[in-house]
C-alpha cells in the first residue's frame, strides 16, 4: 500500500484521517491512520501469511481471488466513516509495478489508490494449493520467502 489521492473530505475542516483495511479471502489487515489529508501516503507492506487457496494452481494463476481495499475516515468521537472501496487483482509476477486503482463509493469515483499486490506460490505444492499474498509499497521492493514457514 503506497498512497491514495483525491479522496473525499469527510471532516468539518475539509480533510479526512484516512486508513485502509485490506482483505484477502479470510484475512484482513489495517494501515496506519494518516491525519488531516486527502492524499495519504502509507508506504506500508502488508503481508498475509499462510493463505490456502484450494484448486488447481494454473486456475488460481489465471484467475486469482480479488483483494478488497476499503478506505475509512478515522473519527475520534464516533464511528469511522466509509470513504470508498477498490477491488484489485494480485499479480503473480515478481516485483509487480505500482498502479492506480479507482476508489468507488455508490458507483462514483471518489479517488485513487496507488498500490501493488503480489501473490506468491510456494515452491513445494501439495493439495491444497498454497499461496502467500504480499502487498508491496514500491515496484522496486523485492521479497523473499521466509525460510521458517511450514510447508503445506
Amino acid at each position: 500500500m503506497y498512497q491514495a489521492r483525491d479522496l473525499m473530505a469527510m471532516d468539518k475542516d475539509s480533510f479526512s484521517d484516512p486508513y485502509a483495511i485490506v482483505s484477502f479471502l479470510h484475512q484482513s489487515q489495517k494501515t496506519v491512520v494518516i491525519k488531516n489529508t486527502l492524499n495519504p501516503t502509507w508506504d506500508q507492506t502488508l503481508i498475509f501469511y499462510e493463505i490456502e487457496i484450494f484448486g488447481d494452481p494454473q486456475n488460481v494463476s489465471d484467475s486469482p481471488p480479488n483483494i478488497v481495499v476499503e478506505i475509512y475516515d478515522h473519527d475520534t468521537y464516533g464511528a469511522d466513516e466509509f470513504m470508498g472501496r477498490c477491488i484489485c487483482k494480485p499479480s503473480l509476477t515478481r516485483s509487480p509495478r505500482l498502479s492506480w486503482h479507482p476508489v468507488i463509493k455508490a458507483n462514483r469515483n471518489v479517488g485513487e489508490l496507488l498500490a501493488a499486490f503480489e501473490l506468491i506460490q510456494r515452491e513445494k505444492v501439495s493439495s491444497p494449493s498454497c499461496f502467500q499474498c504480499w502487498l508491496l509499497p514500491s515496484g522496486s521492493l523485492r521479497t523473499q520467502q521466509d525460510p521458517t514457514f511450514a510447508w503445506c
